[in-house]
């Protein structure tokens, strides 16, 4: 391809090779590569607005979701970073109560590095009420409570 340099009032002609390449950020959101999965169970609209916020401050480090699997109960998200996601679904499990599980499975052995390649599943199940809910259940030997909840998080 010919270009026009313009020097001095004075136009030259230059040719011009152009390649066009996508960084390793760019080539990982497009594919199905993933290192882990987050089953995310029960959510609410609240949970899936959090992960979304989470997810447009983490772009910038190369974490996406590369797919989603919609199950009868939840979804299955597939992340890029194994690290963030684990990260992100303890931030779920202190910010909205959520009973968060984690563990490794061995997916395959690198025989380059002599190491074995692990993928994350993280099982985050989101409870059926939020803060601000008032709900009513049957206690053993007291009757029925009701209950206001004033504010979600992990008991410590």
């Amino acid at each position: 391809m010919t270009e026009k340099l313009l020097i001095d009032d004075k136009e030259y002609p230059v040719d011009v090779k152009m390649s066009y390449m996508q960084c390793d950020f760019g080539q990982k959101q497009k594919t199905a590569y993933f290192e882990g999965v987050m089953q995310l169970r029960e959510p609410n609209d609240n949970v899936i607005a959090f992960i979304d916020k989470e997810m447009k401050q983490l772009e910038h480090k190369g974490v996406f979701i590369t797919k989603t699997s919609e199950q009868k109960n939840g979804v299955d998200l597939y992340f890029s970073n194994k690290t963030q996601m684990n990260i992100l679904g303890q931030k779920i499990g202190s910010r909205f109560g959520a009973q968060v599980s984690s563990h490794a499975q061995l997916f395959t052995h690198n025989h380059l590095t002599s190491k074995d390649v692990f993928r994350l599943n993280v099982l985050v199940i989101v409870p059926k009420f939020m803060a601000g809910d008032i709900i009513s259940f049957d206690y053993p030997r007291k009757g029925r409570l009701t209950v206001h909840i004033k504010n979600m998080g992990k008991i410590t």
